[in-house]
Order: C-alpha cells, then sequence, then structure tokens
C-alpha cells in the first residue's frame, strides 16, 4: 500500500467544485426532470402471451 500511496503525489483529483451559478443550474435542471417525471402517468407493462 505504500508504494501505491507514493504515486499519489500530485494527482489532481477532478474537476473543481461547482460554483453558486453552476449549482443552480444543475438544481434547477434535475428539479425540471423531476418535476417531469411526476407528471407522467405511467401504466404498467402488459405481458402478451405468446401463441
Amino acid at each position: 500500500m505504500e508504494v501505491l500511496r507514493a504515486g499519489m503525489d500530485g494527482v489532481g483529483g477532478g474537476p473543481p467544485p461547482f460554483g453558486k451559478a453552476d449549482r443552480w443550474r444543475f438544481l434547477q435542471a434535475l428539479d425540471r426532470v423531476l418535476v417531469g417525471m411526476g407528471r407522467l402517468q405511467l401504466q404498467p407493462l402488459r405481458v402478451i402471451p405468446r401463441i
């Protein structure tokens, strides 16, 4: 494990965190999707028997 940890020096770790505007846009888009899903009236799948 020490060898693995030693090789991790200087690794960036990913993109920068969201700013306030980015977070707001993400949450607005998520809200639109969830509200849209709530409006759907999903019908259960019907199994069609094979003849």
